[in-house]
């Protein structure tokens, strides 16, 4: 569960909890951001490359602190791998959420109000390219099913050596790949916290907004099996619980 890691609260996990929510707030900015630009037609590389790039640049930056997950389907990924406790990784995806909301917010804020629409929301599409939800559903939860195995074969398991150093980058360009090929879904979730951000803040919930849930954390725990109980070599401890034995 996890109790001896929250009760009482160590500077450690406080300072992980706020590494939690500040990366993931910048993400939200940045990549919806991207998404609002109303200078030149929309873009799906531009918009894929900023939260691609954001999530290589906030891993760097918060992955000693927090490990960087940003993201609730990444954290149920590490619980479903062992990785996470269950109380950490609730309150992991709490800070996650109010990040969001927070960048959701200062973007909403910094926005004219004539461009703001739905601050870069997920959505699954009207009329004739409207997207069933069981097919966005399957579509979230196979692309957070890859990204959380990337995360674990290139940040978690230390007995991978292709990729030294390397982890921030190639999970943002795992990020990249599954927005180039989503955002004509979905317009590319992967990230729970990253969908309830916008929606919170423009008030714009809709039943279609549980599928940017359940999709990416039923992919994130099929990921974090997966790779723990299918891919990964035992007989070398993991990353994770050698550097930090409570990540």
């Amino acid at each position: 569960m996890g109790w001896k890691e929250v009760s009482p609260p160590t500077r450690a996990l406080v300072k992980s909890l706020f590494a939690e929510l500040l990366g993931t707030a910048i993400l939200v900015l940045v990549g919806c951001g991207s998404a609002l630009n109303w200078k030149t037609s929309f873009d799906v590389t531009q918009v894929s490359l900023a939260f691609g790039l954001t999530v290589t640049a906030m891993v760097a930056v918060t992955g000693h602190v927090s490990g960087g997950h940003l993201n609730p389907a990444v954290s149920v990924g590490l619980l479903a791998g062992g990785e996470l406790s269950l109380i950490k990784c609730g309150l992991y995806i709490i800070a996650q959420c109010l990040g969001a909301t927070l960048g959701a917010g200062v973007l909403y804020g910094v926005t004219p109000e004539g461009r703001r629409g739905s601050l870069g929301a997920n959505g699954l599409g009207e009329g004739a390219d409207a997207v069933h939800p069981g097919a966005a559903l399957l579509l979230e939860a196979v692309l957070s099913m890859m990204l959380v195995l990337v995360v674990f074969a290139t940040a978690v398991d230390s007995a991978n050596k292709i990729s030294p150093g390397l982890a921030p980058l190639l999970i943002g360009l795992t990020v990249t790949a599954a927005h180039l090929v989503c955002i004509p879904y979905t317009g590319t979730s992967i990230n729970p916290a990253r969908s309830l951000g916008p929606m919170l803040v423009t008030g714009s919930f809709d039943t279609a907004h549980l599928v940017f849930w359940v999709g990416p954390m039923v992919g994130g725990w099929l990921g974090g099996m997966m790779y723990s109980y299918v891919l990964r070599n035992n007989s070398e401890g993991s990353l994770a619980s050698q550097e930090d034995p409570d990540v």
